[in-house]
């Protein structure tokens, strides 16, 4: 088995010390392997991921689709992070034009569009290059998200909630989501629609604005049916 020696500064021994008692007996080897695995994996850029998506499909349905050559291969918008993409079939008569417009929690850490996206994607394009239809162009939005995990990212976002508190007229609270608690039966995944009545549905612990108390206390769970803005991409 080859060696590899790893020098290590004097001020980082202690760290090390720490981290084998931690690991019980994982070899520090080991860990740097997974590490550096992590690391060194090959990823995909948003250009890489589509025109992987397309190949599998040209080569599933006979086609010959591509980025459309007059266009940014990504199209970005300075007011979403969204993802945005112009598909074509190359030298078609009439050019018909799929806008494909793709969340991005609808790609893998690698880069890669997960199971749900390349699935939806691969539907519309079948519909919109199904031999029968005409129209020259579309809009798709691939939104399909997971939902719990778009939940929990809330965490840490500010927002405005119309409250009353005993005694005064009712009025919207600056508060920050500290903590969220999903409604029971928190679909697996979804689309935009979908996550906003999961909102709705679930409870929330905020944080109000300093000098804000309410019944006392500046925390309270709150319902997201009474939730009047959720400030920033989420």
């Amino acid at each position: 088995m080859p060696n590899k020696t790893i020098y290590i500064k004097d001020s980082d021994v202690e760290i090390w010390d720490r981290a084998q008692k931690k690991l019980g007996g994982e070899s520090i080897s080991s860990i740097i392997t997974d590490y550096l695995r992590e690391r060194a994996a090959p990823h995909f850029d948003n250009v890489d991921a589509m025109n992987e998506l397309l190949s599998e499909v040209n080569e599933e349905r006979t086609l010959a689709l591509e980025l459309h050559p007059f266009w940014s291969p990504v199209i970005l918008d300075a007011n979403t992070i969204d993802v945005g993409y112009k598909l074509h079939l190359k030298r078609a008569n009439p050019d018909r034009i799929m806008s494909l417009i793709v969340d991005p929690f609808n790609f893998d850490k690698d880069g890669r569009f997960n199971a749900n996206a390349k699935v939806r994607i691969k539907a519309e394009i079948a519909k919109f290059w199904d031999g029968k239809r005409t129209d020259k162009h579309v809009v798709v939005r691939i939104g399909y998200m997971d939902i719990p995990a778009r939940l929990q990212n809330l965490v840490g976002k500010r927002g405005l909630v119309l409250l009353k508190a005993k005694g005064a007229a009712a009025r919207e609270l600056e508060f920050t989501i500290v903590a969220v608690h999903p409604a029971p039966g928190v679909p697996a995944t979804g689309d935009d629609d979908a996550l906003q009545v999961t909102i709705t549905q679930s409870e929330f612990t905020v944080k109000f604005d300093d000098g804000t108390l309410i019944d006392g206390s500046n925390y309270k769970v709150i319902s997201g049916r009474y939730i009047s803005l959720i400030r920033g991409r989420y």
